[in-house]
């Protein structure tokens, strides 16, 4: 992705967010992060982004957020915001803050999601990876944003990437070199129109771009990923 001169809107300022940005600006885009949210909620990323000279606005979501080339969500961002059905109006791309980063990460990304032991299976892949002397890093919905880490990766190292649902609803090409699914159990059906065959779905986009060379492991005791597995194959 050559984002060289191109103006990338981030949508939320927390974690990811703010990843995004700089991720974004040191490629060489124009980051332009906006967060509804108040200033006293905001305070430490008020900072964060002054910091780095990254523009940004609060309290709201001006027309200057639609002023750009493509725009990345962060993970709490609801599909359904208003800023985001405008942007769709406006025909701009929109993805999430992990197929942003995954676009830049040159090492190999072992990927796990699952309604439940995201976090426990990360950190303990990220470990062993470690000891066996294989440097990793350890990011996503644990510890650090992947788009802080993804420029840093390289090609001889691996991150070990925990992804919710919600970051796997607008990835594009987001395809990593192992995918993991650990379970799925009814979860965050508000977002998925409460059908919760859409909540499936969802977490099976983690392995939608793979092929031969990569790997997708499947927990064969959980009822619900083995009963789905031969229509996504």
């Amino acid at each position: 992705m050559d984002l060289t001169g191109k103006k990338v809107s981030i949508i939320g300022a927390v974690r990811s967010g703010i990843g995004a940005a700089k991720l974004v600006k040191r490629a060489g885009g124009i980051p332009f992060v906006s967060d509804s949210g108040s200033e006293n909620k905001l305070r430490e990323s008020i900072l964060k982004l002054k910091n780095e000279g990254i523009e940004f606005e609060i309290n709201e979501h001006s027309e200057r957020v639609y002023d750009c080339d493509l725009l990345v969500i962060s993970p709490g961002v609801p599909s359904d915001a208003d800023v985001l059905n405008e942007a769709k109006k406006r025909n701009i791309k929109i993805i999430s803050e992990i197929e942003l980063a995954g676009s830049f990460c040159k090492g190999q990304v072992v990927a796990i999601t699952g309604t439940n032991g995201k976090t426990t299976t990360t950190s303990l892949c990220g470990h062993l990876f470690n000891v066996c002397g294989n440097k990793t890093y350890t990011a996503g919905n644990i510890g650090v944003a992947f788009s802080e880490i993804a420029l840093d990766v390289k090609e001889n190292e691996f991150v070990a990437l925990e992804v919710s649902s919600f970051q796997l609803d607008s990835i594009d090409k987001f395809k990593p070199k192992v995918a993991m699914i650990l379970n799925i159990t009814p979860d965050h059906l508000n977002r998925y129109d409460n059908k919760f065959e859409n909540y499936i779905s969802s977490k099976f986009r983690i392995c939608k771009n793979q092929d031969e060379k990569d790997f997708l492991i499947l927990n064969k005791d959980d009822e619900v990923i083995i009963n789905i597995t031969p229509a996504k194959s």
